[in-house]
C-alpha cells in the first residue's frame, strides 16, 4: 500500500517585483521575503536578489529568512544539496539571533525549527533515513516547546513515514497514532485523511484487515469532505491491494478504477 508523505513547505503568498534602489529596514524585508510565492518561477530570483540586500545591510534575521526561502525552493525543485547548503547556512548565521529584539523568542524558535524540518526534508526526499531523523526529532523538539499543534502533527508524522520506510511498521505506527491525537485535539483537519491513509497502510502490513478498512474508511471520509482528490485516489489503489490480498478480485478493480 502507498504512504502519504506529510513534507510541508513554507508555501507563502503573492510574487513581488524587485524592490527600487534605496535603504530598507530589515523589517521591510523580512516582509518581502515572507512574501515571495516560492511555487512560481521568479522565486529564485527574487529570493536571490533579497538575500544580496540583506548581506549588504548586514541584516542577521533578514539574511536566514532569505536563506530559508532559497532552501525551500531548491527542495521543490529536487536540488537537495543545494537546499541543505542553503539551509545549513542560516543555521549557522542563526547563533547571531540570539541577542538580537527584532523577534521574540518564540519567533526565533519557529525559525529555526524551519530550517530544521528542511533540512530533514531533503535527505528524506533522498531516502536517506538515518540522517533526516535527527533534524527531525529537533524541529519536533521545537514544535513541542512552542506548543505549534499543526507542526507536531506534521513532524510526527515525518518520522512516522521514515520509520514505516526503515521497515519498523511498530514504530512507524505509534508515531502515526500520537500525530492523530495532536490533529484531533487541536481540531485541525488538514493532513487527517493522509494521516489515516498511512495507519491503514501500518495495519495492512501488519495483516490486521479490520483495522486496515476501518482507516481506510475514515481516510476516505476525511478526504471526501476536504475535497482532497490526490489523497482520494490513493485510497482507493489501498482499498484495491487489501481487496486483492483478500482475493475479492472484482471489488479490487472497481477500486482501482475509481482511483485511477
Amino acid at each position: 500500500m502507498t504512504l502519504i508523505c506529510h513534507i510541508k513547505f513554507q508555501a507563502l503568498t503573492t510574487i513581488i517585483k524587485a524592490p527600487n534602489i534605496h535603504t530598507y529596514t530589515e523589517v521591510e524585508l523580512i516582509k518581502k521575503i515572507q512574501q515571495i510565492d516560492i511555487y512560481s518561477l521568479e522565486s529564485y530570483q527574487e529570493a536571490k536578489f533579497l538575500l544580496k540586500l540583506s548581506s549588504e545591510y548586514n541584516y542577521t534575521i533578514a539574511v536566514i529568512k532569505a536563506y530559508c526561502a532559497i532552501g525551500y525552493i531548491y527542495t521543490l525543485r529536487a536540488e537537495y544539496e543545494l537546499a541543505r547548503a542553503a539551509f545549513s547556512k542560516a543555521l549557522i548565521i542563526f547563533e547571531d539571533t540570539k541577542q538580537s529584539t527584532l523577534l521574540n523568542e518564540n519567533e526565533k524558535l519557529k525559525l529555526e525549527m524551519q530550517l530544521e524540518g528542511g533540512i530533514g526534508n531533503t535527505y528524506a526526499l533522498q531516502n536517506s533515513i538515518a540522517l533526516a531523523l535527527p533534524y527531525y526529532y529537533k524541529a519536533l523538539q521545537i514544535a513541542e516547546k512552542i506548543e505549534d499543534g499543526q507542526q507536531i502533527s506534521n513532524y510526527l508524522s515525518n518520522i512516522g513515514t521514515i520509520h514505516v520506510k526503515n521497515f519498523n511498521v511498530d514504530r512507524g505506527l505509534s508515531y502515526f497514532m500520537r500525530a492523530k491525537d495532536v490533529i484531533l485535539k487541536e481540531k485541525v483537519k488538514r493532513n487527517l485523511d493522509s494521516l489515516y491513509c498511512n495507519i491503514a497502510t501500518c495495519f495492512f502490513e501488519k495483516k490486521a484487515d479490520k483495522e486496515t478498512f476501518l482507516y481506510l474508511q475514515k481516510a476516505l471520509e476525511a478526504a471526501s469532505e476536504t475535497k482532497n482528490k490526490n489523497t482520494i485516489a490513493i485510497i482507493y489503489i489501498n482499498y484495491a491491494d487489501l481487496y486483492v490480498m483478500n482475493k475479492e478480485y472484482e471489488l479490487a478493480l472497481k477500486s482501482a478504477i475509481l482511483g485511477l
